[in-house]
């Protein structure tokens, strides 16, 4: 995929949650794109990150879109990881 520095893109995720155990657990997905560098050098940027809310059903899709603003990305060749994690409630 080829995109230019100067425009904004998105990357969408898809995953859905399903059992019994989904009617206790509380708290808030949270979706982490890092993006390595390729060849020399690496990109020192923080990740791109997007939060939802936890669903309290038997069995629920998720969708999340992670923005990534124009100009922030500086050109080269990169590897796209994706890290989802799940986060409770503050005791």
């Amino acid at each position: 995929m080829i995109i230019q520095t100067d425009q904004p893109w998105k990357l969408k995720c898809h995953w859905h949650v399903k059992g019994s155990l989904c009617l206790i657990i509380h708290g808030k997905w949270e979706c982490n794109v890092y993006l390595e560098e390729m060849g020399a050098g690496e990109y020192k940027g923080s990740p791109f990150t997007t939060t939802i809310p936890f669903v309290n059903e038997l069995e629920h899709a998720y969708e999340s879109v992670v923005n990534i603003p124009a100009n922030s990305i500086p050109p080269g060749v990169y590897r796209i990881t994706l890290s989802l994690q799940l986060f409770g409630p503050k005791p």
